[in-house]
């Protein structure tokens, strides 16, 4: 299943959103920010403070940009 960022999908096809598959790595980090805070989500979060972690969120933010 995909999930979307902006909330609301906008009515113009020029529009960027950004796409992501729920449950997958990405889809964890989002839905732990936009949750509720709790000990399930600040583990999810703590686990990016890593090098390998920011290795791959790095490559991620420059196959958005490309």
């Amino acid at each position: 299943m995909l999930g979307h960022l902006l909330a609301e999908l906008p009515a113009y096809q020029e529009r960027s959103v950004i796409l992501y598959v729920k449950g997958g790595p990405v889809g964890k980090v989002v839905q732990a920010v936009i949750d509720t805070p709790g000990h399930e989500s600040a583990d999810q979060l703590r686990q990016l403070n890593t090098s390998e972690a920011q290795s791959k969120l790095q490559r991620i933010a420059e196959i958005v940009q490309e």
